[in-house]
């Protein structure tokens, strides 16, 4: 089964302004940096997440992200979590409403494998300082195409967004934070 990737990919660095967008998140320090540690943080957090959402009546408004609140290293700080349409009020223990922020965010879109995820990142965050931007944190990937056994790694669509220093755009186009969310809605 081959999944189509959407036209709408972001090509190079892209900037605009972000408004603050609702989360359900599971949020963990120090988890370690390897495929096992995350891919149990991951999968255990989404397998919770949904049947939580239902019940809580909140719906997914976007694709599945991870949110690191610092630079990676060996461990991480991290949230793993869906957009949703508002913030619910009673969430089971381990999960809790967060938020992707507003503010100056660049972003570019990878294809591929998701081992291939750190060498993207490396290049995304030399093209944004080589665009004479100032990256600040949350950084997140936003998992647009929907992994699933018989994907083909190389078709995976995953966004890089990065939040700037500087809350300033000049040139960005303000109204492309509007198609950011309907791309997300199309999407999810």
């Amino acid at each position: 089964m081959t999944q189509e990737i959407p036209q709408d990919v972001f090509h190079g660095v892209v900037v605009f302004k972000a408004a603050e967008i609702p989360t359900v998140v599971a949020r963990r320090s120090g988890l370690p940096m390897t495929q096992e540690a995350m891919s149990e943080f991951y999968d255990s957090t989404y397998s919770a997440l949904f049947p939580a959402l239902t019940a809580a009546g909140v719906t997914p408004t976007g694709p599945a992200f991870g949110l690191h609140t610092r630079m990676p290293s060996e461990t991480v700080d991290i949230e793993a979590g869906i957009p949703v349409d508002g913030h619910p009020g009673d969430l089971p223990q381990g999960l809790l409403s967060s938020v992707l922020p507003a503010g100056t965010v660049a972003v570019t879109s990878y294809l591929g494998p998701y081992d291939g995820l750190g060498q993207a990142w490396g290049a995304f965050m030399e093209a944004v300082a080589a665009a004479g931007h100032t990256v600040a944190l949350p950084l997140w990937e936003s998992y647009v195409t929907m992994p699933s056994p018989d994907a083909d790694p190389t078709t995976l669509r995953t966004d890089l967004f990065v939040l700037l220093k500087v809350d300033s755009c000049g040139g960005c186009n303000t109204g492309f934070v509007v198609g950011v969310q309907q791309l997300r809605e199309d999407l999810s």
